[in-house]
């Protein structure tokens, strides 16, 4: 057990680190100069010039690799080339923000997904289970970037019911959590369908009927009990989902989150910023990914085993 998670967790920093370099050499290679942006076009070459050596931007990529992993491994994230504010305060709020968003888009796809899989699976092949296979077809193929203008469009702009953008007013969270959150509604709908279906045939399930036990607790206690595992992986897989698709929908709905802060950043070519956004979004991402594959060996040993 403790080689499995030692396992884990070298893959986890082995990830990280990768991530970090990569969009670190990416970052710089993308066209566009910071010093211009911040600068103008009527700076001086002697400022341009000063202002990147102040910077530390004119000293080797490698040089600028070691000197950030050097601040990361202190706790240190740096300082906006644009703002000179630390990134720690920068990114504070903004983390709260996309978590908010990210929390009431995984309740929105396991309100909808969970009891949508279970009611398919126990109605295989009839009506109810050829609908939500049709729909949540639908519901994957919809690029958010479509279907969050669709729904301003409809519960905003025609029906008043709910705010168009930002965050302050009461209700403003619901259309970007619906946004974010049906197409992980379908994606979960598929798997616990898929699971379902693999567990109700099972022997101890026809014991459980034959014992007389209700309906609903042979569905609940024993059959999507022992199809947990597959639909916790998912979700785990989701929350990547959720911080891909949060940079998306929070510039739709310009919700002040890290997905925004990051496009901003790169339109801004603040290097720094841009990186430390990235970073806690993958990280966040790994992490998570990496605790719910040791929950599942936890749970299973023969996840261990593999």
């Amino acid at each position: 057990m403790i080689g499995f998670l030692l396992t884990r967790l070298f893959s986890l920093a082995a990830v990280a680190l990768g991530v970090v370099s990569l969009v670190f050499l990416l970052l710089h290679l993308v066209p566009g100069d910071p010093v211009e942006v911040m600068l103008g076009e009527s700076a001086t070459p002697a400022d341009r010039g000063e202002l990147r050596r102040s910077l530390g931007l004119d000293q080797p990529i490698a040089v600028q690799w070691a000197r950030y992993l050097g601040k990361l491994s202190h706790g240190q994230l740096g300082e906006s080339l644009h703002s000179r504010e630390p990134i720690v305060e920068l990114v504070t709020g903004r983390v709260r923000a996309t978590a908010q968003l990210g929390a009431a888009a995984l309740v929105v796809s396991i309100a909808i997904g969970l009891p949508l899989g279970v009611g398919a699976a126990l109605r295989d092949g009839r009506r109810l289970d050829r609908a939500a296979l049709a729909l949540t077809a639908l519901a994957m193929s919809i690029p958010s970037f479509w279907l969050g203008p669709m729904l301003i469009l409809l519960f905003s702009i025609t029906l008043g019911w709910l705010p168009v953008s930002g965050r302050a007013e009461a209700g403003a969270i619901v259309l970007p959590a619906l946004t974010l959150g049906i197409p992980l509604a379908a994606a979960l709908t598929r798997m616990v369908r898929a699971s379902m279906l693999q567990v109700l045939s099972e022997d101890y399930l026809r014991t459980a009927r034959a014992k007389g036990l209700p309906p609903a607790r042979v569905t609940v206690q024993h059959a999507l009990r022992n199809a947990a595992l597959p639909i916790m992986t998912v979700l785990g897989l989701q929350l990547g989902g959720v911080l891909a698709g949060a940079i998306i929908t929070e510039t739709i709905f310009q919700w002040p989150g890290l997905g925004q802060l990051t496009i901003e950043s790169i339109q801004r070519r603040d290097y720094p910023v841009v990186q430390a956004c990235v970073l806690i979004i993958s990280l966040t991402y790994v992490v998570v990914n990496a605790a719910t594959d040791m929950l599942c060996g936890l749970l299973d040993p023969r996840v261990r085993m593999a």
